[in-house]
């Protein structure tokens, strides 16, 4: 029979005033895999990062290998090789592939040089270079394209992919060889097939369309839509639409960053979210302004069109 590893026993944990975990009990023994099965907000995520420290376990007490870590913070937690591999894609982006990987084993690089008792500088370190290639990511590493690429400057082929893009987060609790680490279960094939076209790579990041037609266009073009009719029925000037949709474009870029794990600060999509809305808002806006232009002055206004109007032929 295999040796407990990680015993989890009376487990409760707060966020703020509100209770998480109640009583949580769990046994993991060496070489074991073990999965958590429950509804958004049972409190499965919160007990692998109570596990890991953070939020701090209230009551009850953690052991790993025969350890007690309840009081331990996180990163004494990782350099006893105990990891969490989250669900989010967020990266370093400007650092590359490869970095990314190598960052799982600077916890293990530092605890060989001392660094609980005094600042390590790999740098200078004499055997740095020895030391570098001994924590090189061996049998990981090539498995990744491009790996010398920066995030931001891969192609799509490379990058949008959902199963590439978790790759990184997976792969960096691997990298230092832990013995026990959580990894949240991914949707996806493991093979990534090209889009057939590059215009959905230019509108959207997410993988579903609906994201974008719900997000975007639904959401961020209804209210620009709005917005646009209000200036137009208030007779302030067209510019004004220019700067609520930019706000507006804002606003559905953060929507996507919150709810869809999106990239927040991205130069590219925060264009087309807000060209999407500002589009819109020129529609409104111009719907709006004929209607009026045509209701308050019909003896010297006719339609010509539903976003236009024209002087009456005497």
């Amino acid at each position: 029979m295999s040796a407990l590893l990680l015993s989890v026993r009376g487990v409760t944990a707060y966020y703020g005033h509100v209770k998480a975990l109640k009583g949580v009990d769990i046994d993991v023994n060496d070489g074991e895999i073990v999965a958590l099965i429950g509804a958004n907000g049972a409190g499965k995520s919160t007990l692998m990062m109570t596990v890991c420290g953070n939020p701090r376990a209230r009551d009850g007490q953690i052991l790993f290998a025969g350890r007690d870590i309840t009081r331990l913070p996180t990163h004494e937690i990782a350099r006893l090789k105990l990891a969490q591999a989250p669900e989010g894609r967020r990266i370093f982006p400007r650092m590359t592939v490869l970095e990314n990987l190598q960052m799982g084993s600077l916890g293990r690089a530092f605890a060989r040089l001392g660094a609980a008792d005094r600042p390590a500088d790999l740098r200078r370190h004499q055997n740095a270079q020895c030391r570098a290639r001994a924590h090189r990511l061996s049998g990981r590493a090539e498995r990744f394209p491009c790996a010398q690429a920066r995030p931001p400057r891969l192609c799509y082929g490379q990058w949008a992919y959902h199963p590439l893009r978790h790759r990184p987060r997976i792969a960096r609790p691997a990298g230092s060889q832990n013995r026990l680490s959580r990894r949240r279960a991914t949707t996806g094939g493991m093979t990534a097939t090209r889009r057939s076209s590059l215009v959905p790579e230019l509108l959207y990041e997410e993988d579903s369309l609906g994201v974008f037609l719900l997000v975007t266009v639904l959401l961020g073009g209804g209210a620009a839509v709005l917005a646009g009719r209000a200036v137009a029925l208030t007779w302030r000037p067209w510019w004004q639409v220019v700067v609520y949709s930019l706000m507006l474009g804002a606003t559905v870029r953060f929507i996507h960053f919150a709810l869809f794990d999106g990239t927040l600060l991205s130069i590219h999509y925060y264009a087309v979210d807000s060209l999407v809305c500002m589009a819109l808002a020129f529609f409104g806006f111009q719907a709006a302004r004929t209607g009026r232009m045509i209701a308050q002055y019909p003896w010297i206004n006719e339609p010509d069109g539903p976003l236009r109007w024209r002087r009456k032929r005497r």
